[in-house]
């Protein structure tokens, strides 16, 4: 282990070379940090690392180095006595307080966003609320009474239940990444967050009934049923007439594929998922998935297939939109309006298409496990790990039943 100041020499600035921390744990384990110190050769004496006479600030570097060299052989004794790992070291080195949860929380959700991590979005929405509670806020304050105190402050300004136990979810998983990496370490074995989360409300149903969806497709413009709606008392002003919409497009077909998400029929391609008139992909939620859907494309589905059928290798025109996750929120917004504009006032989210193909089959008593492989949901028990898939056959008749059941 090596953990001392050094000139770095590999690129000179217009203040001279920069003086750093070299931390050295292993081979292929080391790290250069930053000071605010620079020098020339000619400033400094290399031998002794000293700076001479002729740096401007000779005096005071001087003084620096000396202290910080005295630091630097105490840090590295009790590093390697406790067994320090890097990031720790570079912790204490960058004289950053270990003790901050919301800096060492923020850093995290930069590092998953680097990593192309999307969890990174929802933890700095999640700290930046809770920056609002409390500015500053240390690991040693996250204890029973600090939790209770930010739950009931959220329950008392309009958060439910279930929406303050997804913060308090959040704030759990930082706070515990934050042992695992060693920027903080627990005076206590009490658990923090045990008996602070409220048992989840039941949450609204989000699915629609058969006649709802029969609703939706009745309410679709009969003269051009499948590319775009004109729909009465609310896009009938001259200027959205002749504008093409596509969200009605996109629910039925996640439907008509057999329950699946909208990021799904978003990267759908031609080439790599559609075999046989089969739709074959492994789900595209995010993390570590092996959840494989392998549905038929029926009619219902393929006629819309065929609008968005041209020159690109994609299913849909989602590709096209620059903005993913703002066009899912408009996806959301506009459908919703569209929906109470034909009396339909139920629950709708982006999965409302999903989440309803699977209640129809449960409504007509199909057969559970076929259902959740349509789906692409896993059992997680033991047997379903040495078990193979459902024939084609099968799952085609319980997915045509699902779809006959919205039928006019």
């Amino acid at each position: 282990m090596k953990i001392e100041l050094k000139l770095d020499k590999r690129k000179i600035t217009s203040k001279g070379y920069p003086i750093k921390i070299y931390v050295y744990l292993k081979k292929g384990s080391e790290k250069w940090i930053q000071t605010d110190h620079y020098a020339f050769l000619e400033e400094f004496n290399t031998e002794t690392f000293e700076p001479n006479k002729k740096h401007p600030n000779f005096l005071f570097l001087y003084e620096w180095i000396a202290t910080k060299k005295v630091e630097l052989i105490k840090l590295k004794n009790t590093a390697a006595q406790e067994k320090w790992s890097m990031q720790k070291i570079e912790t204490t080195l960058k004289n950053e307080n270990s003790e901050s949860f919301l800096k060492f929380g923020f850093d995290l959700a930069a590092e998953y966003k680097r990593n192309e991590k999307k969890v990174h979005k929802t933890y700095t929405l999640h700290l930046s609320i809770l920056k609002q509670f409390k500015n500053d806020i240390a690991f040693s304050d996250i204890n029973y009474n600090f939790l209770i105190s930010y739950r009931d402050y959220k329950l008392q300004n309009g958060c439910t239940t279930n929406g303050i136990n997804v913060y308090l979810r959040t704030m759990r998983a930082i706070y515990n990444e934050g042992i695992k990496r060693e920027a903080f370490t627990p005076t206590s074995f009490k658990k923090p967050f045990l008996g602070v989360m409220k048992k989840n409300e039941k949450t609204k149903d989000k699915y629609f009934s058969i006649d709802e969806m029969k609703s939706v497709i009745k309410n679709l413009n009969t003269n051009n049923p499948y590319n775009g709606p004109t729909i009465k008392g609310w896009n009938n002003t001259e200027k959205t007439k002749s504008r093409e919409y596509h969200y009605h497009n996109y629910f039925l077909l996640c439907f008509y594929l057999g329950g699946l998400d909208f990021i799904d029929i978003a990267n759908l391609k031609y080439s790599e998922h559609v075999k046989n008139g089969r739709i074959i992909f492994k789900r595209f939620k995010g993390g570590s998935t092996y959840e494989w859907i392998n549905n038929k494309i029926f009619p219902e589905a393929q006629s819309i297939l065929d609008l968005y059928k041209d020159e690109s290798d994609y299913l849909t025109n989602i590709w096209r939109k620059t903005d993913y996750d703002n066009y899912r929120k408009n996806y959301n917004l506009q459908f919703k309006k569209w929906l109470k504009a034909i009396g339909i006032e139920s629950y709708f989210t982006t999965k409302t298409a999903r989440y309803t193909f699977i209640d129809i089959g449960k409504k007509l008593e199909l057969n559970r496990d076929v259902i959740m492989e349509l789906t692409g949901h896993t059992r997680g028990d033991v047997h379903s790990v040495y078990e193979g898939d459902f024939l084609d056959t099968t799952q085609d008749d319980v997915h045509f039943k699902i779809i006959n059941a919205i039928k006019q």
